[in-house]
């Protein structure tokens, strides 16, 4: 049976003082750095699905989860979700929905 299971994380973008553009999303620890925003908001991406899993793989992504009180949806979320949290000033801020690998219920 195929299950559907959602997280939503923030992401933050901002500028460093040399120009480099940083994205991280501290729920999981993952930041990168680079030359533009669209670089590292594709490489932002990217690491989190791998996160993600490689925390599946190896059996640890509930858990991980919990410890760190990600809720995980039991369907998909309305596109529009406030934000729980107000954006400041200097930097982007992004929730985004990730489906979770199978068999997370």
């Amino acid at each position: 049976m195929q299950y559907e299971s959602y997280i939503i994380l923030a992401i933050y973008i901002y500028q460093e003082k040399d120009e480099r553009w940083t994205a991280e999303c501290p729920d999981l620890g993952t930041a990168t750095f680079g030359d533009t925003i669209e670089e590292v908001d594709e490489e932002i991406e990217e690491m989190i699905k791998l996160h993600i899993q490689t925390l599946a793989d190896v059996g640890e992504l509930e858990k991980y989860l919990s410890e760190k009180n990600i809720k995980i949806y039991k369907k998909r979320l309305p596109q529009k979700i406030p934000l729980p949290f107000s954006a400041f000033r200097d930097r982007l801020t992004k929730l985004r929905e990730y489906q979770l690998p199978d068999p997370v219920h």
